[in-house]
């Protein structure tokens, strides 16, 4: 399933970063390999990558988002929720308050 979709997303990438993405994680080759190849710098094939990764990563986490919406508590998606829930949902200590790992550690209250 995974697979199925990653391969979708990377089919739906522009062409140019779609074969960056094919020559650097399937054949291996470095970045300045790839940039030769295309007549462009070594930085702007490492954009690229970088570009068409974030495009991956975004088209995989909407994929996720609808499965999750359909198996978590309504009150888990609504905006701004500060997701204490989502622990005793997973599993996890019920007791304990999620902490993003991406907040800043001088600790701004959750909005």
């Amino acid at each position: 399933m995974v697979k199925t979709k990653l391969q979708q997303a990377v089919s739906n990438l522009p062409e140019r970063e779609r074969i960056i993405v094919q020559l650097y994680y399937i054949e291996s080759r470095s970045l300045k390999t790839i940039g030769r190849a295309l007549g462009i710098s070594e930085s702007r094939a490492s954009q690229l990558r970088q570009r068409a990764l974030r495009r991956l990563r975004a088209a995989l986490v909407q994929t996720w988002r609808k499965r999750l919406r359909m198996s978590l508590p309504v009150v888990c998606l609504s905006p701004g929720y500060a997701p204490q829930a989502t622990s005793s949902v997973l599993g996890e200590n019920p007791g304990a308050v999620w902490e993003s790992p991406y907040r800043k550690r001088n600790k701004q209250p959750l909005a």
